[in-house]
């Protein structure tokens, strides 16, 4: 293996081992039946989730993902891994271990599949998820711009045996572009114990075997899209989602973790570091809390008389030099998302210490707010210090910015990071909040 195909493969490793570390174990009694057709565990939540049906148990769940995390980083083959499962859901008493013949893929309808210890449901756990993660790894890689720029299309390549899925068959050899929204939700593995794979192709390779055609048409319910593809090998195949529910969106692989799924503080802590650590500068990292909470209360911070005067003066049309804190960051909204539990005061920033941001920034796009006291206060209290308000972190590169939302009056705040706290950048409604700025700045 030459240098280039050496970096590739680490770049390849690397973009798997990030995909697995920012799942999240997630246990659930579900049948897969019940999965597949559930509302509550979607498309959405099963991208960023790392789970099985009826495996209720979040420590066998976190044993197989760091197993698959091994297999993923080549430090150990499925044999090895598949071995220490057993041997760990035995000592656990989880499930009766089976001596079933080895296999290189399976059926999830198969017999052995309702054990958890049977060799066939650990193997195919196992190699979906390395599959899933290795896929991850090297779209990466194969739509960097280089990559691009000498290998425009994919090519799909079936593994043509009698275990092939019709369906799966008939795309075979298919070209199209990378861009092409067809493999938002087609890039193999698209459903469970697929075999399949993408080639990257070149302009002479794709017109060797044709360029063809995809009409994609978006599952309402959040699953796999529905698809109409003109194949020039095998002409036109209809392709629906996956019965099972399965859905792969590679490209969304990385792209938000609710942290509600994590139910241990210490765990969303380590997620959100690890994700931080491994986040390429011109990326972005989003991360979210939407889990509603049961007993919402507001928190006041201590100096309200010195806030109340400022908010005051600035609704009057004077702005002193001035930097007032509003207390700090609730413990509520720290551990949401997974920020380490240090004391961050959050301040508010009148001009001539700071313009970019704080009274400057409201009064120049969002003056019937701040030219309002109590509404300026009313708006502070229902998000930074309301321990119910939804929380979302964004980074990208050096900057740390957090949005407070109160779902219940519409009301949002948004802060930035300025050393070890924050300052508040913009308060105001939804509705009034320029969609630019959101976008601009990552926040939807």
């Amino acid at each position: 293996m030459g240098i280039a195909g050496i970096i590739m493969a680490l770049l390849t490793f690397t973009g798997a081992n990030e995909y697995l570390g920012s799942k999240v174990a997630v246990p659930t009694a579900m049948k897969s039946a019940e999965l597949a057709l559930s509302p509550e565990f979607n498309g959405k939540v099963k991208m960023h989730a790392f789970f099985s049906a009826q495996v209720t148990q979040a420590n066998v769940l976190e044993e197989f993902k760091r197993q698959a995390e091994s297999v993923a980083r080549g430090e150990m083959g499925y044999n090895e891994a598949r071995n220490r499962m057993q041997s760990f859901l035995a000592a656990q008493g989880v499930g009766q271990v089976e001596l079933d013949k080895e296999a290189e893929g399976y059926d999830p309808k198969a017999a052995g599949m309702s054990n958890i210890a049977s060799t066939r449901r650990i193997e195919l756990i196992l190699r979906q998820n390395v599959d899933m993660a290795r896929s991850v790894g090297r779209k990466q890689v194969s739509e960097s711009p280089g990559v691009v720029a000498a290998y425009p299309y994919y090519r799909y390549i079936a593994r043509m045996d009698k275990r092939t899925r019709a369906e799966h068959a008939k795309l075979n050899n298919l070209v199209l572009p990378k861009d092409d929204p067809f493999w938002a939700t087609h890039t193999p593995p698209w459903e469970f114990g697929c075999r399949c794979d993408l080639e990257d192709c070149d302009e002479e390779e794709a017109a060797k075997y044709g360029i063809g055609t995809a009409v994609t048409k978006e599952n309402p319910e959040g699953g796999a899209d529905f698809a109409q593809v003109d194949n020039p090998e095998t002409g036109p195949v209809n392709v629906n989602p996956p019965e099972s529910g399965f859905v792969f969106r590679p490209a969304e692989a990385m792209a938000v973790q609710d942290m509600s799924l994590v139910q241990k503080v210490e765990a969303r802590r380590e997620i959100l570091a690890r994700m931080e650590s491994i986040l390429p500068e011109d990326q972005v990292l989003k991360v979210t809390s939407t889990a509603p909470v049961d007993q919402a209360s507001q928190v006041m911070p201590l100096n309200l008389k010195e806030i109340r005067g400022l908010v005051e003066k600035v609704a009057a049309g004077k702005l002193p030099e001035q930097k007032v804190s509003l207390g700090d960051l609730l413990p509520e909204h720290v551990d949401a998302i997974g920020l380490p539990p240090t004391k961050a005061s959050i301040s508010y920033t009148s001009p001539g210490v700071e313009r970019q941001f704080g009274v400057a920034h409201n009064l120049k796009n969002h003056d019937e707010v701040a030219a309002d006291a109590e509404r300026t206060l009313k708006i502070w209290a229902n998000t930074i210090w309301n321990t119910g308000a939804r929380v979302k972190y964004v980074a990208k590169g050096k900057m740390r910015r957090m949005v407070l939302l109160n779902v219940d009056t519409n009301e949002i705040a948004v802060l930035i990071r300025k050393g070890e706290g924050w300052d508040l950048e913009m308060a105001s409604t939804w509705d009034k909040v320029p969609k630019s700025y959101l976008e601009e700045n990552e926040l939807v």
